[in-house]
């Protein structure tokens, strides 16, 4: 099987999902009524996450069709951390659309600190020691 084909091909899964997606959220609007990740791959799959790697796969999958909502859709969905999970909803409110916001400005902050850490790393050498 050809690069392009399998590119195509996992393309075309993820319009799946995306679609899936788009039903599954019309009942998760509103921070209260968010979905649970287990909950969320078993809305979708029909079962309950392993840690197979089949599984591992598959949520990578769901990962990036709610990447594309976010982009092509007006479905908007937020993850949040909870204690020992993610969960996931449609915004409604403009505090609960901060939560996204705040998540991207911890990942812009993440990026500068990665960008200096990469040039002290040439700065200072760290090649030769390792």
């Amino acid at each position: 099987m050809k690069r392009g084909k399998i590119k195509s091909e996992a393309g075309h899964q993820i319009s799946k999902v995306t679609d899936r997606l788009l039903i599954v959220f019309r009942s998760h609007v509103g921070i209260i009524n968010a979905i649970s990740q287990s909950d969320l791959f078993v809305e979708l799959t029909g079962h309950k996450p392993t840690s197979k790697l089949e599984d591992w796969v598959r949520w990578e999958l769901i990962k990036k069709a709610m990447h594309r909502l976010r982009k092509e859709t007006k479905c908007f969905v937020i993850s949040k951390r909870t204690i020992n999970t993610f969960i996931y909803f449609v915004p409604s409110t403009i505090p609960e659309a901060k939560i996204y916001v705040n998540n991207l400005n911890s990942t812009i902050e993440s990026i500068k600190t990665m960008q200096s850490k990469a040039i002290l790393s040439v700065k200072k050498k760290w090649y030769k020691s390792f």
